[in-house]
């Protein structure tokens, strides 16, 4: 069933692969982009003027369906020109499927086979022989343990995740399937075909629950509405056909275009539907009102794909000359056209957080588009003029900033005026890399990866209280939530705990086979997290879990492929959430040491930290943004700008303001009090507004 990857897949790393195309037209779902599709190959010239004439000629659209975007999170609106990724395997790609999260990405090809790619690099990893004839869809279902997979064998596939196990297999068209779905509850999938049928499949008992009929030619796409309880199919007989889930009954139809269609979505509010149709026309249809004209906007090419972003608020439709175009609904304007594909534009999805959309084509090629993320501004700025800063810890009470950084200074700063307070002096001789408060605000920590000090610091006064020597370059130091221990992860892969009162020594281990980039305790002591890597290396670091009193391992978290800069506990114990050069951030499960989420910032991230009710995390990237997280839906909801890097980011008490730093001199602090649910009651935010201000 699996067939290894050919030397040239295995070199694939972000480049363009040509694609067999010598089959395309062999059967019949090749023919009509034989017979209806363009006559001649298209310019450069000649798509630039299809865009123009595209933008002319549409009908003002507003938008019908889905919410609009809530102006304090991302949204983006406009995606980059050229793919970001670009990727080909060894036949027409027929269709791609982005699971809500995870690590892959699933494409159908014409041959038969499923090619898996890793989501964040786009490299191929593994291809697996499905069908016998081409794989016409495919869909994951929304826990994403469960792939579907339709082909021109006529039959539906499921296969269990990661493992690709084949779990059962559905007969009953009698002829090629081209479109399935599966509900949003992952139990029905509905699949369409050339037998002018849609049939229904329970999950579970892999067996047909009933087939509908209706249409009078093949019926070419399938949709659930987001609740589940509707289904719309439509096809080449131009009309579009809503069922009820629950009893399998026709409950209405839409007509309109004067060719056949070739897709249908429904809004993420399950309020409008879309339609793509070989007239050149996307029609926008209300799901609940039968009687209402369609909202329609005209294009001088096929239209083959169409698809919502997940919040609704964009509208991206595919066309039959490999273009795409990703209209705003709610300004009625074509806010990006996208070239890339050099044949039709066989399917698009966009990822969970709307920051990149995938399509297919059956040009071979599999492209990501990012979209262009303008960062929220910072908020307010405190300079520094000591020189750049490399850390930073906030005070548990959110009064002060304690910053670190080249020639070994460390300076205490007031939240509440946004005045320096205090410069401690004979800190470490060459930088301050890593700071820490105690739990009780009344110890603060410095460390530096250049020596191999640990000093600590009265809180009250900022005279020295203790020094610990460690036998490496320290990288990370973190208290004990009772203050009775302190912890250094160290270069050369040593953790070392101490205790506080009396400065010895109480344990030593041989943490890791790379560096120790960061060390955390759990909120209730009991256990401690530290995770490795080497920047310089491409090899993956890996994350500890351990007994805080005896240091015994107690898991081995593996997943990141290069090094782990950052692992840090929710604020409640029971999740870890790492993050590596990559931008990979995972979370973990702490109890069963599962994962629970991947996501995938745009670039490598240096930094993490947990809002203070642990609903949302802030990643602190190497081009100086930070996005700020919701890991439930895995949606970055707000990314600030205002730094050239990002090493460190940390969340006030309140929640109300994040504070990073990024090799600059100056600590940025950004307004959080609308994500946080603090708005204005912030104490923290409201501090910095009235200094802002000039007011006492």
């Amino acid at each position: 069933m699996e067939s290894a990857l050919s030397p040239k897949l295995q070199r694939l790393t972000n480049i363009r692969i040509r694609l067999d195309k010598s089959h395309r037209h062999g059967t019949q779902f090749g023919s009509t982009l034989q017979n209806g599709g363009r006559t001649g190959p298209v310019t450069k010239t000649g798509r630039k003027l299809v865009a123009i004439l595209a933008m002319l000629c549409m009908v003002a659209v507003t938008a019908t369906g889905g919410r609009a975007d809530d102006p304090s999170s991302l949204a983006p609106t406009e995606f980059e020109s050229a793919p970001s990724a670009n990727l080909q395997g060894s036949a027409d790609v027929l269709s791609v499927a982005v699971p809500r999260q995870g690590e892959h990405v699933f494409a159908a090809l014409y041959d038969g086979s499923v090619i898996v790619l890793d989501r964040t690099t786009r490299k191929p990893i593994r291809i697996v022989k499905c069908h016998d004839g081409p794989v016409s869809d495919l869909e994951v279902s929304n826990p994403g343990d469960l792939l579907a997979t339709a082909g021109h064998d006529g039959t539906v596939k499921t296969w269990r995740l990661p493992s690709f196990e084949a779990v059962a297999t559905m007969s009953g068209h009698t002829g090629p399937i081209v479109s399935l779905a599966i509900s949003p509850d992952g139990h029905t999938i509905a699949s369409c075909g050339y037998d002018k049928t849609v049939r229904i499949w329970s999950v579970g008992e892999a067996i047909e629950r009933g087939a509908l009929t209706g249409h009078a030619a093949t019926v070419r796409a399938v949709a659930f509405s987001p609740d589940g309880t509707i289904l719309a199919s439509t096809g080449d007989d131009r009309i579009v056909r809503l069922w009820s889930v629950a009893d399998l009954h026709e409950i209405g139809t839409r007509s309109g275009h004067v060719g056949r269609i070739r897709d249908v979505a429904f809004s993420p509010d399950g309020k409008t539907l879309a339609t793509a149709g070989e007239d050149g026309a996307v029609q926008l249809w209300s799901v609940a009102d039968a009687a209402a004209a369609p909202k329609a906007f005209t294009h001088n090419a096929m239209i083959w794909s169409v698809t919502f972003s997940p919040r609704g608020s964009l509208l991206a439709f595919g066309d039959s000359e490999g273009m795409i175009y990703v209209r705003d609904l709610e300004t009625g304007r074509i806010a990006s056209t996208l070239e890339g594909h050099s044949d039709a534009v066989t399917s698009m999805r966009f990822a969970a957080d709307s920051q990149t959309l995938f399509s297919s084509s059956y040009d071979g090629a599999i492209n990501s588009w990012r979209a262009k993320q303008t960062p929220h501004p910072a908020f307010a700025t405190i300079d520094i003029d000591a020189g750049k800063v490399w850390a930073m810890a906030v005070s548990p009470d959110s009064s002060r900033i304690a910053v670190g950084g080249q020639r070994g200074f460390f300076r205490i700063l007031d939240l509440a005026t946004g005045k320096q307070i205090a410069e401690l002096h004979g800190s470490h001789p060459a930088t301050v890399d890593c700071l820490e408060y105690s739990r009780d605000g009344q110890s603060i920590a410095t460390g530096s990866w250049r020596n191999n000090e640990v000093i600590v610091w009265r809180a009250v006064d900022e005279a020295t209280q203790k020094s610990f020597k460690a036998e490496g370059h320290v990288r990370a130091i973190a208290f004990s939530p009772d203050g009775k221990k302190i912890a250094a992860g160290c270069e050369d892969k040593l953790l070392f705990i101490w205790n506080m009162e009396s400065g010895e020594l109480i344990s030593k281990v041989n943490a890791h086979a790379l560096p120790v980039y960061d060390v955390s305790f759990s909120p209730d002591g009991q256990t401690i997290a530290t995770c490795s890597g080497n920047w310089a290396e491409a090899k993956p670091g890996d994350i500890k879990l351990w007994n805080a009193d005896s240091l015994a391992e107690i898991a081995r978290l593996e997943g990141h492929e290069v090094a782990i800069r950052s692992a840090v506990f929710s604020p409640d114990g029971n999740r870890l959430a790492s993050v590596s050069e990559d931008g990979v951030l995972k979370v973990w499960d702490v109890a069963s040491k599962s994962q629970q989420a991947v996501l995938r910032n745009s670039c490598g991230a240096r930094s993490l930290d947990w809002s203070p009710d642990g609903k949302l995390l802030a990643a602190g990237l190497n081009d100086g943004t930070t996005n700020v997280w919701d890991p439930e839906s895995g949606m970055v909801i707000r990314r600030f700008g205002g730094s050239d890097d990002t090493f460190s980011v940390r969340f006030v008490a309140d929640g109300s303001v994040l504070c990073g730093v990024g090799g600059e001199a100056k600590v940025i602090l950004w307004d959080t009090s609308d994500l946080t649910g603090n708005g204005a009651a912030g104490r923290v935010v409201e501090s910095v507004r009235s200094w802002k201000r000039g007011e006492p």
